[in-house]
């Protein structure tokens, strides 16, 4: 009966989505808030990330099980210790997907070296455990909103005007990397299970 029930709560670890990232300070937070709570009645996409969801995702792992990701994020920590805290400057807003019809509009900061090092660095350490990364080259971004729903085609126009929200230099805060599990019954959807400080 017992191991019946362990088994049961594996399954359900299984069917878990996790990710490491950087989380974003409060401060970053209200401002790309504060940016963005015009663009809504400009861009019309279905779902816009809750302000306590906004982040700049490392690795996305998918399904784990648990001594596979304890393992992992032992070997991250230890590999990342020597990275300090540094600021990275906010570069300009984008899409992906089709031009007409973006599937995610992001606010991306800027590739520096010590963020794709980072990056590079963590990725490397979940590949060396199995995990499964995007083959893609790695472009940094934080997710705004997903799914553009407009009547009309979707213009670079608003992504030109976009990107004069940003003519002030703003920089973000990394100070740390969070181990993220994806809830997506709740909101926010994102819950930190755990960090580590730079």
């Amino acid at each position: 009966y017992i191991p019946a029930i362990l088994m049961y709560y594996e399954v359900i670890f299984l069917q878990k989505h996790f990710f490491i990232a950087i989380p974003l300070e409060n401060d970053d937070k209200q401002f790309l808030q504060g940016k963005t709570e015009n663009l809504k009645k400009e861009l019309q996409f279905d779902r816009w990330t809750h302000k306590e969801d906004l982040h700049i995702t490392l690795a996305f792992l998918g399904a784990s099980d648990k001594e596979r990701l304890k393992d992992c994020l032992n070997d991250v920590e230890t590999s990342v210790r020597h990275y300090g805290a540094f600021s990275l400057p906010l570069s300009n807003f984008g899409t992906f997907g089709k031009k007409e019809s973006p599937r995610i509009f992001w606010c991306a900061p800027k590739a520096e070296e010590k963020l794709m090092a980072l990056q590079k660095e963590v990725a490397e350490k979940c590949r060396k455990h199995g995990y499964e990364l995007d083959q893609r080259p790695y472009k940094p971004h934080i997710t705004m909103a997903r799914k553009y729903s407009g009547e009309s085609v979707f213009s670079s126009i608003t992504i030109d005007r976009a990107n004069q929200l940003l003519e002030k230099p703003h920089f973000l805060t990394v100070n740390r990397i969070v181990l993220f599990e994806t809830k997506l019954d709740e909101v926010p959807k994102y819950h930190e299970l755990w960090s580590i400080y730079l």
